[in-house]
């Protein structure tokens, strides 16, 4: 019966030698956290700040492929328009019948072009 008390102390006496530990331990591990979080912080403001950035350029490239759209558009309907109109030389000769052979090379440069913007669009 002797022996059971001496082991229950010995036991008491490792319970709380390992509570101890586990304070430590548990002490060290928040002092670590807190410096991670504030080693972290001005990382993560930067990180904050150039994701801003981004969607403002993502913003401004939208605006700025809506506006190439737009005047795409514009610039074809002004080169069809362009196309109806009958072309004088500087002979005074009118050409009504077809269009002029630089007239011709724009067209077909703005359609590719538009061809090309819709692809990349997708």
């Amino acid at each position: 019966m002797e022996f059971v008390y001496e082991d229950m102390d010995q036991m008491s006496n490792e319970l709380l030698k390992w509570k101890e530990e586990y304070e430590k331990h548990a002490t060290k591990l928040q002092e670590v956290q807190r410096d991670t979080q504030e080693f972290l912080k001005p990382l993560m403001d930067r990180l904050e700040r150039v994701d801003q950035s981004i969607e403002e350029q993502k913003s401004r490239i939208q605006a700025e492929k809506a506006l190439i759209l737009r005047n795409e558009e514009k610039i074809s309907n002004l080169l069809d328009k362009c196309a109806t109109i009958p072309f004088v030389r500087e002979s005074g000769e009118r050409e009504e019948d077809r269009e002029t052979d630089i007239l011709t090379i724009v067209v077909r440069r703005v359609r590719n072009l538009k061809v090309r913007l819709k692809k990349e669009k997708k």
